[in-house]
């Protein structure tokens, strides 16, 4: 069984130490999960009979032997059985793209029928500057601003920051659903005004016929 030193200084102080080790997750004994072995403390690396790495003498990690106060960990995230949010998150996303796209048809033969012939071009031009200039353009920059903003660990690089390791999964998905949710509702309440005063629009030409 190899046995490799991973970084002699590592302890739960570590500071700036481990500012520029990669993302390489590991599960604790106290099933708490680890940005790295070297965020856990841990100072050996070696193997088990399945080629599978474990971490020994990680200072952050509580043991379960009271005669060590230095757990392991082994390699990867813990499990976390996340199946009856997933269960939710897919209904309450359905639900909400079920509402939002009740009103696409109807709203384009409204934007195509409540102008003259001559004017249908100016009203679909007018109708996509609008879409880009309140949703295809601000929406992704809101969305990563919500990313960033739910963000718990920076990737360091020699310049600048890099890319995000580790996000706050519980209020970042609570805070999207509740955006999106909002969004959709308050969409919907304008699609129910223009369904008030705009039912009497002549939508189809085979009305006349069928008068």
């Amino acid at each position: 069984m190899n046995i490799q030193h991973i970084n002699s200084n590592s302890t739960c102080n570590v500071g700036c130490h481990c500012d520029y080790v990669s993302y390489t997750p590991v599960c604790g004994e106290d099933l708490e999960t680890y940005i790295s072995p070297c965020h856990a403390g841990c100072l050996e690396e070696s193997e088990d009979e399945d080629n599978r790495k474990i971490y020994k003498d990680c200072s952050c990690i509580e043991s379960s032997n009271s005669t060590n106060r230095k757990g392991y960990a082994t390699d990867g995230p813990c499990p976390v059985d996340c199946f009856h949010s997933f269960v939710t998150f897919v209904a309450v996303s359905c639900i909400l793209s079920f509402i939002g796209s009740t009103s696409r048809a109807s709203n384009f033969l409204v934007s195509v029928r409540c102008v003259d012939e001559k004017d249908k071009s100016a009203s679909l031009g007018f109708n996509n500057t609008m879409l880009c200039l309140f949703a295809f353009i601000p929406v992704p920059i809101i969305s990563g601003l919500i990313f960033d903003k739910f963000c718990l660990v920076w990737g360091k690089t020699c310049e600048s920051d890099g890319n995000c390791w580790l996000y706050d999964s519980e209020n970042l998905r609570f805070f999207l659903c509740t955006t999106a949710a909002i969004f959709v509702m308050f969409g919907s309440c304008f699609d129910f005004l223009v369904w008030i005063h705009a039912k009497d629009i002549k939508c189809f030409d085979d009305e006349d016929e069928q008068k």
